[in-house]
């Protein structure tokens, strides 16, 4: 087992499928990983899957339930980090977009339209918010986000799903959107298009070492946009 370099990671969504996974693989590769969803009882479990590999695992993990849509839990979320850690130098934003509203236009309401961009991309712009002030003030400076794109592909399709596609789009556009203050400010914004991965493209497991890989860059090296597909048909031979 190699040193643990002891870096600042949060990771939202970290009770279930990706973040968990993404939460797992920090952990140990030897980040400090702050663990935020919803509900406190997974987070436990996923700080209980990962052992303790570095022996220190009640000062190196934390749960820190949050609800990301909403503007206060963000603001409370982001002080316990600075409380407990003293900094961020990555955060992952994996929260899942499973649960937008499916339908065409005809049938969308302007509740489930509103919800569908609250789900969607509100915990996204919220969260980005708070780390760029964060990473931006701290000493020494800079830091990476990675922004978990919607279920249904940013660069894929959503067939008669507007709101769905819609809450897509403007997760893609806040990365790109804010790309030129962040770079300012030493972070590289990015965005993981996960898709579909029912659809074959990928597992948690294998979003999880990307994940990985992308985190121990160095910091000057952004990766702006990252897409999984599965491949349409097998190739000639």
């Amino acid at each position: 087992m190699h040193n643990p370099h002891n870096r600042i990671a949060l990771v939202t969504g970290a009770g279930s499928g990706i973040g968990r996974a993404v939460a797992l693989a920090l952990l140990h590769d030897g980040w400090r990983v702050v663990h935020s969803g919803r509900r406190l009882e997974p987070l436990r479990d996923t700080i209980r899957l990962a052992g303790n590999p570095f022996d220190d695992i009640d000062a190196r993990a934390i749960a820190a339930p949050a609800d990301v849509t909403r503007p206060d839990a963000v603001r409370t979320l982001f002080d316990v980090v600075r409380a407990r850690f003293g900094r961020l130098d990555l955060l992952f934003h994996g929260v899942g977009c499973g649960s937008l509203p499916a339908g065409g236009i005809d049938g969308l309401s302007p509740e489930a339209w509103r919800l569908a961009l609250d789900q969607g991309a509100g915990g996204a712009f919220l969260c980005l918010q708070q780390a760029l002030r964060t990473m931006r003030h701290q000493r020494p400076g800079g830091g990476r986000v990675l922004l978990r794109g919607a279920a249904v592909g940013v660069a894929g399709g959503a067939p008669g799903n507007p709101a769905a596609r819609a809450a897509a789009q403007a997760v893609a556009g806040l990365v790109e959107g804010c790309a030129d203050d962040a770079r300012a400010w030493g972070v590289a914004v990015g965005l993981l298009d996960c898709g579909d991965l029912a659809g074959g493209a990928a597992s948690a497991a294998d979003v999880a070492e990307l994940v990985r890989a992308i985190a121990a860059l160095p910091p000057a090296a952004g990766v702006p946009q990252l897409a999984l597909r599965p491949l349409a048909s097998p190739v000639a031979r």
